[in-house]
């Protein structure tokens, strides 16, 4: 496990805090083979979000959004087969 990521300040679907680069997927689509629905937690402009891994695009800030089926599955250190 890497140290010292910085905290976003922001909780999962789940209860689990969610810290740059951490891997999210939206189980909405579980079982859907939507690959596109997984998620690198970053850090824009000093602003919490997440972009998309698949096109790298889509920055979400996470200041207007609610984490209802969207769970930190892993981190990009220690799982880096989630962004291939």
């Amino acid at each position: 496990m890497v140290e010292n990521r910085k905290y976003t300040g922001y909780r999962d679907c789940e209860g689990k805090p969610i810290f740059e680069g951490d891997i999210i997927h939206d189980q909405h689509y579980v079982g859907r083979g939507k690959r596109e629905h997984y998620y690198e937690v970053i850090f824009k402009d000093g602003e919490a979000g997440m972009i998309n891994i698949h096109n790298k695009a889509n920055y979400i800030s996470f200041k207007s959004f609610t984490f209802t089926s969207e769970a930190v599955i892993g981190n990009k250190f220690d799982n880096p087969e989630y962004l291939k």
